[in-house]
């Protein structure tokens, strides 16, 4: 299972029974497979997985490119992201060109958005 999940303001809960990873394929290039991708605001969201857990990116969909070139960032104090695996691994991916691949998203600088996270990460 995988997919693309957003949480503005509130909380959200993802809790798969196996494993949660890549289950699409790049439409870039077929051989590459999809993580899930978490965009995140001013909530929370919570990931669990039985086995082995994949997250592509979380970001912040606030900095998508915008024709006027404003940005911002709408994470407050307490936005938080936690995954865990129960058996298996839970891996956090970053990089912020596979993002925009992945998702049909544009930001301004990629490598910045790859690497910006809420203020609470729990792996």
């Amino acid at each position: 299972m995988s997919g693309i999940f957003f949480v503005g303001d509130g909380q959200g809960r993802i809790t798969a029974q196996g494993a949660l990873g890549s289950a699409r394929h790049d439409t870039f290039n077929s051989d590459n497979t999809v993580d899930t991708v978490l965009a995140l605001m001013d909530g929370q969201m919570d990931v669990r997985a039985q086995d082995d857990l994949r997250i592509q990116a979380t970001i912040n969909p606030t900095l998508l490119r915008r024709q006027n070139g404003i940005e911002f960032v709408t994470f407050d104090q307490d936005s938080s992201f936690s995954a865990q695996s129960l058996t298996g691994d839970v891996e956090l991916q970053s990089n912020g060109l596979r993002i925009e691949q992945t998702t049909s998203a544009s930001f301004k600088n990629t490598t910045d958005v790859a690497h910006l996270y809420p203020g609470s990460v729990n792996l």
